[in-house]
């Protein structure tokens, strides 16, 4: 099996950008934890509901910050995290990726995927897409 993370690691076997965007399921994982196929999976990342990123050997990973678990033990998207997703689609998954759990000023110094856990205010994190979006199209 090949490492698909070996051109991208430091001298001490890190990926910065991998453990900053991680933990991450594969598409299969991902898949069956929606209870969806593989193919609408691919379908709700190319429309950007869910958030794919793709490795050097073609795979795709999930994000695992834009998943939750309801009461009944089911797993979907974020409720709303799809809006921004939408808004980005556009830019680099990877980017995207890191963006969720980076800290961000305008969300009090939070990263977007623990804003969105701690069910803040949704209509902020359209309004950081939206900005996001037009900085990154500039």
């Amino acid at each position: 099996m090949s490492d698909a993370w070996a051109g991208h690691r430091d001298s001490a076997g890190r990926n910065d950008i991998r453990d900053v965007a991680a933990p991450l399921w594969s598409a299969a994982r991902t898949a069956e934890v929606l209870q969806v196929t593989q193919e609408d999976l691919a379908v709700r990342h190319q429309t950007g509901v869910v958030l794919g990123v793709e490795t050097s050997d073609g795979n795709h990973s999930y994000p695992l910050a834009q998943f939750e678990q309801t009461s009944d033990g089911t797993v979907h998207a974020k409720s709303g995290r799809s809006t921004p997703l939408v808004t980005l689609r556009a830019f680099d998954p990877w980017t995207v990726a890191v963006l969720l759990n980076t800290s961000v000023g305008e969300l009090d110094g939070l990263a977007p995927a623990a804003w969105a856990r701690a069910t803040w205010h949704q209509e902020t994190l359209d309004d950081l897409a939206a900005i996001i979006c037009a900085e990154w199209s500039r």
